[in-house]
C-alpha cells in the first residue's frame, strides 16, 4: 500500500520497499533512445573504429538495461549477467586496441623453396 513518497517524489510503500514506478520506466525510455541512436551510428559508421565503439556501447547499454531489469524486478541474480557482460566487453574492447596498436599481419612472403614446389 502507498502511503507517501520520498523527497524526490518517488511512491514509498507502508510496508518499506520503494515502488518504482516512473523513474523506471523513464530510464527504460532513455534506454530504448540510446539503444536507436547507437544502432544508427553502428550501420552508418563511417569507420570500422565507429563501429566497433557502437558495438561496445550497444553492449554496455543492454548491460545497463538488464541492471534496470533487475531493480525493477528485485531480482539481484541479474545483476550477475549484466556484470558477465560488462567483462566480455572490457575483454572485447583490449583485444581490438590491442589489434590496432599491432595493426593488421602482413603476409608472409613467398621463400624460393615455395616457388619451386609451385612449378
Amino acid at each position: 500500500m502507498i502511503a507517501s513518497s520520498d523527497s524526490i517524489g518517488a511512491p514509498v510503500a507502508t510496508d518499506g520497499a520503494i515502488h518504482l514506478g516512473w523513474p523506471v520506466t523513464a530510464t527504460g525510455l532513455m534506454l530504448g533512445l540510446a539503444i536507436v541512436l547507437i544502432t544508427i551510428r553502428l550501420l552508418r559508421g563511417p569507420s570500422l573504429a565507429d563501429r566497433v565503439i557502437a558495438l561496445d556501447l550497444l553492449g554496455t547499454v543492454t548491460a545497463a538495461a538488464i541492471g534496470l531489469y533487475a531493480v525493477a524486478r528485485d531480482e539481484p541474480v541479474y545483476l550477475y549477467v549484466a556484470m558477465a557482460i560488462a567483462l566480455l566487453l572490457f575483454v572485447g574492447t583490449v583485444a581490438f586496441a590491442y589489434y590496432i596498436e599491432r595493426g593488421p599481419r602482413p603476409a608472409p612472403a613467398a621463400s624460393p623453396e615455395d616457388a619451386e614446389a609451385g612449378s
